[in-house]
């Protein structure tokens, strides 16, 4: 398996768990739940990061915070801004995940040179 397959797996990865993840998130806000808002954010920020999605992890990051230290009060506009950024990364990360790999292109092109 080369760089770019790992990367796609992990990709493939990312974007299956963060999607639940983030459903987490907005039911402990909804809840006014801190603990499940903390818990969930601080995994999210951690995923965030492994894939150097700076944008979502630092909302993410926005709302651990919110959540460990008590104040909720903007946390439904926190909750925005990490849904507006996991809106832009998606499409981009699904995009890199469904294009063709070197090892893919090659054998492509040699079934269709025989």
């Amino acid at each position: 398996m080369g760089d770019r397959e790992l990367l796609k797996e992990v990709l493939e990865i990312f974007l299956e768990d963060s999607e639940p993840t983030c459903e987490e998130i907005a039911r402990a806000v909804e809840a006014a739940d801190r603990e499940a808002l903390e818990a969930s954010a601080h995994a999210l920020k951690g995923a965030c990061a492994n894939v150097s999605a700076e944008r979502a992890r630092a909302a993410a990051a926005e709302l651990e915070e919110m959540a460990r230290g008590g104040d909720l009060g903007e946390v439904r506009r926190a909750l925005a801004r990490l849904e507006a950024r996991m809106a832009e990364l998606r499409p981009v990360l699904e995009g890199f995940v469904r294009s063709p790999t070197h090892a893919q292109e090659s054998d492509h092109e040699g079934a269709r040179g025989r």
